[in-house]
């Protein structure tokens, strides 16, 4: 349990937008392993990210081109929740640390693995960032809080800080957890993108609010 893993989700992308978030973990001295979930991918984006040493993991029907395509109707914001929970359910025991991000609009700019290392252990189990503002300040946000959770609970969360969903990292154990219920809070919303507002929501509850340390 001594390497770290860095894992994300991807679903409708080629390798165009998924070339800044690989090629910027290639740049750090990075030395754990560099897992993607897909699906709705084709052939050759698999082929091209086999090509750099990044590992699939994919998920929906495999076509006879050897794509891949989901076989539900959620929002792959959602879906991959529980996907990439099924790999840590299966891989985690293999990983100190997991890290999971976004694929299309993070890059990364120093090895995590220093910066957890650091302050992991020292402060909680889990890592999320800040947005640097409170719900009721962002006008999207505040919104898809309301529409997640209706006026009572929205009353209550858009005084909270904002803590990005596609920037997660901690001990492999209590990151599956997290992501696991997450999947299970988003499924049956009234809308389909739910997962950063049931994160904000599941992370400023007992115990979970203790648990997690949140950058700036």
């Amino acid at each position: 349990m001594d390497k770290d893993l860095i894992i994300g989700g991807a679903s409708n992308y080629d390798y165009d937008k998924l070339q800044y978030w690989i090629n910027s973990i290639k740049q750090t001295d990075f030395t754990g392993d560099i897992v993607l979930c897909a699906t709705n991918i084709s052939k050759e984006t698999l082929d091209k990210l086999e090509s750099k040493k990044i590992s699939i993991y994919a998920y929906g029907n495999k076509e006879e081109d050897g794509s891949y395509k989901s076989q539900t109707k959620l929002a792959p914001h959602v879906e991959r929740f529980f996907f990439i929970w099924n790999f840590l359910k299966q891989y985690g025991h293999q990983y100190k640390h997991v890290i999971v991000t976004d694929t299309r609009d993070v890059v990364f700019q120093t090895n995590p693995t220093t910066f957890l290392e650091k302050n992991l252990e020292i402060h909680k189990s889990i890592i999320c960032s800040s947005e640097g503002l409170l719900y009721k300040h962002e006008p999207w946000g505040d919104k898809n809080i309301l529409e997640t959770f209706g006026p009572f609970f929205h009353e209550m969360l858009r005084e909270q800080m904002i803590c990005n969903v596609g920037t997660i990292a901690g001990t492999s154990d209590e990151v599956a957890a997290l992501l696991l219920m997450i999947f299970q809070m988003s499924v049956g919303r009234p809308i389909p993108v739910v997962d950063q507002a049931v994160f904000n929501f599941y992370i400023g509850q007992i115990p979970w609010f203790d648990e997690v340390y949140r950058t700036e």
